[in-house]
């Protein structure tokens, strides 16, 4: 008898896949045309090496999604320098020097963490798929090597569903593993009897259709500590066999990053640069036969001649002759097209080019991927591109919810249960931790703000030129910590309050010593003068000066 949650799961699994194939062709396209290692779309795409590219004649979006790949991860989660730091909801203890010193000590180290896996291999991937497809769904687990490992997911091979808080939380994955492979990971036992056959037969590398499920368990149970009890749910079953799991455990929080692109709505699966470019591309790629048609009737035109040279030796080739009666017609070509055409052609194929460019970003992100200088500030980002940022600001945003929070999240959250991190000081205890991105992008979005505090600024200076009292107005401590936060500074430069208050204060003193020593000095000096000062023979000025 079937078990009835494997039922339930397939069941679920045929909705999911309904809901999909609206989807599908569109991505079949766009692996077609752009991208055409990517995504899977029948059983024949896995593990294999035949040639996917004759439908591309002009490789351009290829290059363009390329461009937009590597700008989006040199953009927003470099290698070369940091992305994302540590904070704090409750914005009086960013104040505290213990505090700062140890969010920066958790950010780096868990930076450390991050080169040590695979993130950095990996997130090319997400972004490539997110901008074709339009999302790109990214299981993150705990790995015993690596503390943290991550699984991208690409087109055609998953299903997704969300919340009600119209967030990615369900991916069923429907995937292939050979013999050898379930048996070292689930157990002979726990096969289905096909498997367990072949495997004694020695047919360890035939590959067995199954599916992974990962979605919240409705039944969970929050005081067992067994992982089928788990919060979120992780199942395995064999797609051919209904009669029991291969694997079942789970999860104590979400463990699927989803980022998409652009959402419609409350649709699941997300629009795409790619998408948007299609048209394009497919009218460059005809765009470029007709270009080649022009050209071969221009070289080898049609011909036409008198039908009494119907049977005769008749060529165009060059160097050969063909033999003629002017009385009965001559032997030419039918149609010469105007060379003009190929020209025209051109152009409009360099149109193309350059929208397919814009539409992938990629005058955007050439900037950051191709720059032959190793940096460029996000000032500059800013100042070149400052429409083209604006666009993409919706985007970035939706990679910092959907992506990179959760990634930053489970990685605290596997490194604290691991004991990595120092003992937090005594006065962050219960407070809440807040992620603050600091890369080239997320930079370039926050100068708005930059460009409005250095306008007012300035404003300010002038009025002071003329009325020293306007400088009463600018709170220059705050405006020095705001600035630095929009700049995404190193906390460690810039000194705290309280540091400020007793540099201040030890300023103070001493200026009033000075002064009382300046006061002394004077007043010695003066008495001096006094004393020298002889009023008669019996008194001087100083004399004088006490007596009264």
């Amino acid at each position: 008898m079937s078990d009835p949650k494997v039922t339930d799961y397939l069941q679920r699994r045929m909705l999911l896949h309904r809901e999909r194939q609206t989807w599908f062709n569109t991505w079949r396209e766009l692996s077609q045309y752009i991208q055409p290692r990517r995504g899977r779309f029948s059983d024949v795409d896995k593990n294999n090496g035949r040639n996917r590219s004759r439908a591309i004649v002009d490789p351009v979006a290829k290059k363009a999604h390329g461009v937009l790949m590597s700008g989006m991860m040199a953009g927003l989660t470099s290698p070369a320098r940091p992305w994302f730091r540590l904070g704090l909801e409750n914005q009086d203890l960013m104040d505290s020097k213990a505090v700062t010193v140890w969010l920066d000590r958790a950010t780096k180290r868990m930076q450390h963490v991050l080169k040590k896996s695979n993130f950095y291999n990996v997130m090319p991937i997400v972004y490539g798929e997110q901008g074709l497809f339009g999302q790109a769904p990214l299981l993150i687990l705990e790995d015993d090597e690596q503390v943290v490992r991550f699984y991208p997911y690409t087109a055609g091979e998953y299903y997704i569903a969300q919340n009600a808080r119209l967030t990615v939380d369900t991916i069923y994955r429907d995937t292939q593993l050979t013999v050898r492979q379930l048996v070292e990971r689930f157990g002979l036992e726990n096969c289905s009897g096909n498997v367990q056959s072949l495997y004694r037969q020695g047919t360890l590398d035939q590959r067995i259709d199954v599916v992974h499920v990962i979605e919240p368990r409705k039944d969970h149970d929050p005081f067992s500590l067994r992982a089928e009890d788990k919060p979120i749910a992780s199942i395995w079953f064999e797609l051919g066999s209904e009669d029991k799991f291969l694997g079942v455990s789970g999860f104590e929080e979400g463990v699927i990053a989803c980022p998409r692109w652009e959402v419609n709505s409350t649709d699941a699966y997300g629009l795409s640069p790619g998408m948007d470019a299609l048209g394009d591309v497919k009218e460059l790629m005809f765009a470029h036969k007709r270009k080649q048609q022009l050209i071969d009737k221009l070289a080898r035109p049609p011909m036409k001649g008198p039908t009494q040279l119907k049977h005769a030796e008749i060529t165009t080739e060059a160097g050969r002759t063909t033999f003629v009666n002017e009385q009965t017609g001559r032997f030419e070509p039918a149609y010469v097209p105007n060379p003009a055409g190929v020209t025209a052609i051109h152009e409009e194929i360099q149109d193309l080019r350059q929208r397919i460019h814009q539409t992938f970003y990629a005058d955007l992100f050439q900037m950051l991927a191709l720059s032959d200088r190793r940096q460029m500030t996000a000032r500059e980002v800013e100042e070149r591109h400052e429409e083209k940022l604006l666009g993409l600001g919706p985007v970035i945003e939706r990679n910092e919810n959907e992506l990179l929070n959760i990634v930053i999240e489970r990685v605290f959250s596997i490194m604290h249960k691991r004991g990595m991190f120092e003992p937090p000081p005594r006065e962050m205890e219960g407070e809440e931790l807040k992620i603050e991105y600091v890369s080239i992008l997320a930079q370039a979005q926050r100068l708005v703000g930059v460009g409005a505090v250095d306008r007012m600024v300035g404003f300010i200076g002038q009025a002071a030129s003329f009325k020293p009292e306007a400088l009463d107005k600018l709170d220059v401590d705050e405006t020095i910590d705001e600035y630095a936060a929009m700049l995404g500074v190193p906390p460690q430069i810039i000194k705290d309050s309280e540091e400020v208050a007793a540099i201040r204060e030890q300023r103070a003193q001493m200026q009033q010593q000075q002064i009382a020593l300046e006061q002394a000095k004077l007043a010695a000096e003066t008495g001096k003068d006094l004393a020298d000062t002889k009023i008669d023979d019996t008194r001087n000025a100083l004399a004088a000066a006490l007596g009264q």
